[in-house]
């Protein structure tokens, strides 16, 4: 684990814009990045949307630059985050990571690596997915990540984080996630018989994680804030309007 150097300063002469701003994602193919990516295309928010990663992505755009680069080192790809609004839509699992430190190094450290490169590229806002749950004073490993995650990066000069902290996330991937799909069938069963019982801990559509993301960044309210579950809906529903 990799010893953690904050910025903690503050931006001065932001520039703040609500039109033709520039985007940078980082992981655009998954889950909740490959809608994230969509609507960034399709917002009229942004003339310009920046797309880097490990993988070659299956969508071309007139608005879209896709950089595929070695992730291990942030001085690779530093240079190319040019704009105004950093969503991170990355994660791994337990199971996929295979240990604690592997895991560890993705869903802490390679993240803050992206969001401290960001902060240093003087973008304006970050806007990040994280859990429901995340405490960095908790027993379960996942969520200690997590909230140390969110400490951290909160610390960063950036005008705005937005963090969103979804339940289960509802959607199409590529690899099986049984334990995730059975959660989620039987607590969208729950939710039909029971109303909003669930409240934050209810399974989130992965394209509303997306759409609350974009939604939040239209705010230009300085600080952090952090998005649970039903609040996640909320900002969907504005998206759509």
């Amino acid at each position: 684990m990799k010893a953690k150097q904050l910025l903690q300063y503050e931006k001065e002469g932001v520039e703040l814009k609500q039109y033709a701003k520039g985007a940078v994602i980082f992981g655009a193919t998954g889950l909740i990045g490959s809608s994230c990516l969509h609507y960034l295309l399709h917002s009229q928010a942004y003339d310009k949307v920046i797309s880097i990663g490990r993988r070659a992505l299956p969508v071309h755009h007139p608005k879209l630059t896709h950089y595929q680069v070695d992730m291990e080192d942030s001085d690779r790809y530093r240079h190319l985050m040019k704009g105004d609004d950093l969503f991170i839509c990355l994660g791994t699992t337990m199971k996929k990571a295979g240990s604690k430190q592997a895991f560890y190094g993705i869903d802490h450290d390679l993240m803050f690596d992206i969001a401290k490169s960001g902060s240093l590229q003087n973008m304006n806002q970050l806007i990040l997915v994280s859990s429901v749950g995340a405490d960095k004073n908790s027993f379960v490993f996942y969520l200690k990540v997590k909230g140390e995650l969110e400490d951290d990066v909160r610390r960063l000069p950036f005008w705005s984080v937005q963090i969103m902290r979804p339940s289960v996330l509802l959607g199409k991937r590529n690899e099986k996630r049984v334990a995730e799909r059975i959660a989620g069938r039987l607590s969208k069963g729950l939710q039909y018989f029971s109303g909003s019982i669930l409240g934050d801990i209810a399974p989130v559509e992965a394209e509303d994680v997306a759409k609350a993301m974009i939604q939040s960044a239209q705010g230009l309210k300085k600080g952090t804030f952090i998005h649970h579950g039903s609040e996640i809906v909320q900002l969907a529903k504005q998206f759509d309007k």
